[in-house]
């Protein structure tokens, strides 16, 4: 596993057990405003402490982290767990040796004849 993979694997699992947690489905007006600005909060943590990039033009939110990107129209939480999913499928496609994500060179096997 190179230090890319353990990164990626640590981001993730930061992400996860940083989220903040929600009040359910039927939250009220405050509180879930009250959860966005905390989930904004780690967003910004993320980005000031492993170097990544976000922005937000008012209809799109945007998050660079580890050579990963991703984006989402909504809420800000689907924007991180957009983001976990995608560095799942490049660590995913890392892992394939018939690599059909083009993430590099796959691996040239001898046949016998």
């Amino acid at each position: 596993m190179t230090l890319w993979h353990e990164n990626l694997h640590r981001i993730i699992a930061r992400i996860d057990a940083l989220m903040p947690k929600t009040g359910g489905l039927r939250m009220e007006y405050e509180e879930l405003r009250a959860y966005y600005v905390d989930v904004l909060k780690l967003v910004e943590q993320l980005v000031a402490e492993e170097g990544g990039r976000f922005s937000w033009d008012g209809d799109t939110s945007r998050l660079r982290l580890a050579g990963i990107e991703a984006t989402y129209t909504q809420e800000p939480q689907g924007l991180l767990r957009n983001w976990q999913a995608a560095a799942r499928r490049r660590l995913a496609a890392s892992d394939d040796p018939i690599n059909l994500q083009g993430s590099g060179p796959a691996p040239v096997v001898a046949r016998e004849v």
